[in-house]
């Protein structure tokens, strides 16, 4: 077992146990019903992106293709941190319903405006409605498994589990879209498309939430109202989200580069035809399925930005390499190495963040990165017709494939320092998933007050803090005996596993008891004002509190 400089055990690396917590977060009813959803809609999202493109290519070739990219991406990006904010103002069970219904109308519409010839303007106009609706799911998504997982372990078996959904969703999507379109027009995948959305819909509608954010709801509503730059600001203000949220956000212009790379290669280079987009696309997907079964071997590691770079160098080499041949094959297998690479950056980025991030600001952490999302995209679409014009398809690709490799290597240093933070000591958080008295929080939630806690260790006989003492910290009782001592008398005797010190904190009154170490003792000390912020902030927890002050106070008179 590793520790830290105090001696205080991390989290350790239960390998042998992999499978089990994979079967657990799997068996979570509430979790899969999530992951069926966000099968819909991610299918939903990348074939309905495939089909639009193949349209624009038919009308103008690679540059239509690049222009209608942008014009779906560049109000999405805007959009998707004003989006995410609503989670924070409302339950995220009716907006992740909201999302669903908004996606499948949209969908629907662009789907009449193709099959009935609208003109071009509305059909564009359309397409980037559904862009933008399509950026309040994945926030929510991020935000919402931190609230259904009941461990760290838990947490990272979920995302793994999104993860390959969401890269079966890259092959299945793309593929169903390349069959569609072998028989069909373009408008035939948005009106498939917006079906798969009301089946997302119907999951989400049966997840049992407990509402426990309704205080943070009612305490950044006017704050949000004021300043709707919330989701950006949440983030961009830390160094170390900044810093994940530049790499994770750069491997998005390579996504987008490819998007549009899909179309010129099947129909420009290769000669594979139309449906041949989407079968290039789903080689990708194919790849990610690879990388995110890799993913498995997350669970349980204290570092995750290892994984990070390695995801990021194989991506943007593999992408790079690619414009070295002209072979079918070859570029299907390259593009699978890709799709491998690009899981890997993902799910690592996606996992840090919510491990970094406040819980109450998660969502809309989550929207700033689909904003950046959809710009890395957009610039992304933007870029390869330029370059492909001028210096041609090979120097394009390798380009854009060694863009991510340096600048993960150039942020390295910074996200060593990130997953050295984010590290969780063991120790700490099993103490306090024990205590009753915070059962109602989130796992991350957890992870960042057991990252907060200072190891004491107190000698036989020493006083850690006397009645009528001003109240500063909450203490959690690791190894060893107290005494609980009002007005000289010994009233109670606490043990490992116990707490102390909440009154004080809770009622803003002086210390009503002074505690003294029966016996040697190791403790850890919670600071006041991340006590209070952490019981407030959530309404069962509060609850619990209350009740067990009250019934201390009695025990008291």
């Amino acid at each position: 077992m590793e520790r830290d400089s105090c001696g205080v055990e991390l989290a350790a690396r239960p390998r042998a146990r992999r499978s089990t917590i994979l079967r657990r977060a799997l068996r979570n009813r509430d979790i899969r019903l999530v992951e069926i959803g966000f099968l819909a809609f991610n299918t939903a999202e990348w074939a309905t992106w495939i089909a639009i493109l193949v349209f624009a290519y038919e009308v103008g070739g690679s540059v239509a293709a690049g222009l209608a990219a942008v014009i779906q991406l560049v109000p999405a990006a805007l959009f998707a941190p004003f989006g995410s904010a609503l989670s924070d103002l409302y339950p995220r069970e009716r907006t992740i319903l909201f999302s669903y219904l908004a996606q499948s109308l949209a969908m629907a519409a662009t789907a009449a405006a193709l099959i009935f010839g609208a003109p071009l303007a509305l059909i564009y106009a359309l397409a980037a409605v559904t862009a933008s609706t399509i950026t309040l799911t994945r926030p929510l998504q991020g935000a919402l498994l931190p609230m259904l997982a009941a461990t760290p372990e838990e947490l990272i078996a979920a995302n793994v589990t999104v993860s390959t959904i969401e890269s079966v969703s890259i092959f299945l999507g793309p593929a169903v879209t390349g069959l569609l379109l072998a028989f069909l027009a373009p408008g035939s995948v948005f009106g498939v498309m917006a079906v798969a959305e009301l089946v997302g819909a119907l999951a989400v509608l049966s997840i049992s939430f407990r509402d426990t954010q309704a205080a943070e709801r009612r305490s950044i509503r006017t704050g949000l109202r004021a300043s709707l730059i919330g989701g950006f600001s949440v983030v961009f203000r830390d160094r170390d989200s900044r810093l994940l949220l530049t790499v994770v956000g750069t491997h998005f212009i390579e996504v987008g580069a490819l998007d549009v790379l899909f179309v010129v290669l099947a129909l420009g280079v290769l000669h594979i035809g139309r449906p041949g987009a989407g079968f290039l696309n789903s080689a990708f997907g194919a790849g990610g399925v690879i990388g995110s079964g890799l993913g498995i071997l997350l669970i349980g590691r204290r570092r995750l930005a290892p994984s990070l770079l390695a995801g990021a160098v194989v991506f943007g080499l593999a992408l790079a390499v690619t414009g070295e041949t002209s072979t079918a094959a070859l570029v299907v297998l390259l593009l699978i190495v890709c799709g491998a690479g690009r899981a890997l950056v993902d799910l690592t980025g996606r996992s840090l963040l919510q491990r970094i991030v406040p819980h109450e600001s998660l969502a809309r952490a989550f929207g700033a990165l689909e904003g950046l999302a959809m710009a890395g995209l957009a610039v992304g679409a933007i870029v390869v017709p330029l370059l492909v014009t001028s210096f041609g398809a090979r120097v394009s690709l390798f380009c854009i494939g060694g863009l991510l490799p340096v600048v993960a290597l150039l942020g390295w240093r910074g996200l060593k320092r990130v997953d050295r933070a984010a590290t969780v000591p063991a120790r700490p958080l099993r103490l306090l998933q024990s205590l009753a008295l915070f059962s109602g929080l989130e796992v991350t939630a957890l992870e960042r007050l057991a990252l907060s806690l200072t190891p004491i260790q107190v000698d036989a006989g020493s006083v850690i803090f006397r009645q009528g003492d001003l109240g500063d910290r909450f203490y959690v009782i690791d190894e060893g005996e107290v005494d609980v001592v009002i007005d000289g008398e010994v009233v109670r005797r606490q043990a490992a596993g116990d707490f102390f010190g909440e009154i004080s904190l809770l009622r803003r009154v002086p210390r009503t008891a002074t505690v003294a170490a029966a016996t040697d003792v190791r403790l850890y000390a919670l600071e006041g004002v991340e006590f209070i912020e952490a019981v407030t902030g959530h309404s069962e927890v509060r609850q619990s509190a209350d009740q067990i002050v009250e019934e201390r106070l009695r025990r008291l008179n």
